[in-house]
């Protein structure tokens, strides 16, 4: 059945507010000399942008737009890079793919209304471990999506990279592939397997360019072979699709190849000599945007036909004076690429750029040791053409003062959890795992921070502590919801009574894992001590009760220590959910009392 691109629909619809930039050329109020006071000026809609005339600049316009952040990782130290955006029109929001840390890399899926703050953050490709097949292992990236019709239904597709050939564990990767998937709701993927059964790339190095490569990575005592082919970036013009890659085997080279199918690709032809560079359609311009970055930079140049581009290669381009789209030189910029619409085009006056950006190590070192700061920065740009134009946002208004702050960045830091836990006047006799009338009064412990560590991934899993104390103990019933039952489901909790004393053995500390009968407790230096336990399962989840004699004495107005780490295995052995009271528990081999909450006896 025949497959479209959705261009007509894009170039109807990206007008909406939500993707801002096709501001009228005169303003939009109905009188060309009397702006509507009752209209917000400052929605691109309503704004007079002037003569089109006195667009026209010497250079390009940007504007720095900050870091994108995710709602449920607030403090994230997990790397982002690779990505993909795109403006559905159907549903007028952005959605992204993008690459990142997640055990091995993985690509996740964001929605957002301007393009700053994204929600509904999920895994969407992985290789699962043991999962490996022959063109693909352990690691999936870089990919680029756009959206087609086919018949009467939209359909994903997705282009990504991943390699062939691991050494190391996994961290010497390299003959990498082009690869492709398909979705119907860009979340749930199917990877083309070219009737084999298995993932097939649709751009592959050849057997010799294979054996050679394993060649290199022996002389270099089974280290690197040759890179590849991998980080695509797509569009589409006439019913053509032109995929660039990465094509790295001795030398670092951009390619372009076409297709009618956007499957079967042919006449690869080298475009440039830098890796890592993102190509878009601008069909206001009626020429192929292109980025690439170099010496912590990113450029811009474009092409009539997307073939031959301004310069082919970097000295050159250099040499002229390229433009430049990113501000500044402090930090490591890569991957960037124009954000789209579903046909890869770029359809608005002011473009909206995206690379990776972090810390720079300097002195010519690796890139990869600040890994942990890449995050995806944004950028709006108006070409040469709009550069007098007023410049417009993501979400749809004029860029502003007021208006641009909103794309600031702000830094997060977590404010230390603070709660009160009343005494009980008697004790329990016997645990239940119930949430009886002893716990009537009881503390509510939210246990609602998402957790990044050890590869987490965001869940529909929640969790309260209930608490009371008596002289003699603590009591807690941890009440978790979480539809599935698996065995290494488990809960940890530290209390630290003499909080911040330092002793790791006045530390307590309870472990259950729901395969277990009883939970462990356990102090700072491994050895045992009182408590007990009991579990039962709940038609929302499970209750975890436990009674903790106190190891010291305790009496109103004291302060402890504590924090509670709720796990779900979720979707995987390897991938789990993690939500947390405060951030001590974020590595359970590096559990830091220093950054526990605190509960004062009441």
């Amino acid at each position: 059945m025949k497959r479209k691109v959705l261009t007509a629909l894009a170039l109807s619809v990206l007008c909406f507010v939500s993707f801002a930039g096709c501001g009228g050329n005169s303003g939009g109020t109905g009188d060309e000399n009397e702006p509507d006071p009752d209209r917000d000026q400052t929605l691109a809609e309503n704004y007079d942008f002037g003569d089109p005339e006195s667009w026209a600049g010497e250079r390009l316009q940007r504007a720095d737009l900050g870091d994108c952040t995710f709602d449920v990782f607030p403090e994230d130290h997990r790397y982002d890079w690779g990505q993909s955006i795109l403006y559905d029109t159907q549903e007028k929001t952005y959605k992204m793919w993008w690459c990142r840390h997640s055990r091995y890399d993985s690509i996740w899926y964001a929605e957002s209304d301007d393009m700053k703050n994204w929600h509904s953050l999920q895994k969407v490709l992985v290789v699962e471990p043991g999962q490996d097949t022959t063109w693909l292992k352990m690691h999936v990236g870089k990919p680029a999506v756009i959206k087609v019709q086919n018949g009467g239904e939209y359909e994903y597709r997705m282009y990504f990279e991943a390699p062939a050939t691991l050494k190391q564990g996994g961290s010497i990767e390299y003959n990498n592939n082009v690869f492709y998937a398909t979705s119907a709701d860009g979340k749930s993927w199917n990877i083309w397997d070219n009737g084999t059964g298995e993932p097939y790339p649709i751009i592959r190095m050849s057997d010799e360019q294979i054996e050679n490569s394993n060649q290199q990575s022996a002389d270099r005592g089974d280290s690197y072979g040759y890179y590849g082919f991998g980080q695509p970036s797509i569009t589409e013009k006439d019913g053509v699709y032109y995929i660039y890659y990465t094509h790295s085997l001795i030398n670092d080279f951009m390619y372009v190849a076409t297709s009618t199918d956007g499957i079967h690709f042919s006449n690869h032809k080298q475009v440039f000599n830098r890796a890592a560079c993102g190509v878009k359609y601008n069909t206001l311009l009626d020429k192929f945007m292109f980025t690439w970055t170099y010496d912590n930079k990113v450029y811009y140049m474009e092409s009539d036909d997307g073939l031959t581009f301004e310069y082919a290669n970097m000295t050159e381009a250099m040499e002229h004076d390229a433009d430049t789209i990113s501000i500044g030189r402090s930090k490591v910029r890569g991957y960037s690429d124009f954000v789209s619409d579903e046909a890869g085009h770029v359809t608005t006056h002011t473009a909206y750029c995206a690379y990776m950006e972090g810390v720079d190590p300097g002195n010519g070192q690796d890139f990869r040791l600040h890994a942990d700061t890449w995050d995806i920065h944004l950028q709006a740009v108006n070409v040469k053409e709009y550069a007098n134009r007023t410049m417009v946002l993501p979400n749809g208004r004029i860029k502003t003062k007021e208006t641009a702050e909103v794309y600031t960045n702000k830094e997060f830091v977590y404010q230390k959890k603070q709660d009160g836990i009343l005494k009980s006047e008697s004790e329990k006799q016997t645990l239940n795992g119930k949430k009886d009338a002893f716990y009537d009064g009881a503390s509510e412990l939210a246990i609602d921070r998402v957790s990044y560590a050890d590869c987490a991934v965001p869940g529909e899993i929640g969790a309260t502590v209930y608490a009371k104390y008596t002289d003699g103990n603590l009591y807690l019933l941890v009440a978790v919801k979480d539809q599935t039952a698996d065995d290494d489901d488990y809960v940890t909790i530290l209390l630290d009574e003499k909080h911040k004393t330092g002793e790791q053995a006045d530390v307590s500390y309870i472990d259950f894992r729901r395969g277990e009968t009883a939970a462990r407790f356990t102090n700072g230096d491994g050895e045992t001590i009182a408590g007990e336990s009991k579990y039962l399962r709940t038609q929302e989840g499970y209750h975890l009760e436990l009674k903790l004699p106190w190891r010291s004495a305790v009496q109103k107005g004291v302060t402890v220590g504590f924090d509670c780490y709720v796990y779900n295995r979720y979707d995987s052995e390897e991938f789990k959910t993690r939500i947390c009271y405060n951030e001590s528990l974020l590595y359970l081999s590096q559990r830091t009392v220093n950054t526990a909450g605190e509960l004062t006896l009441l």
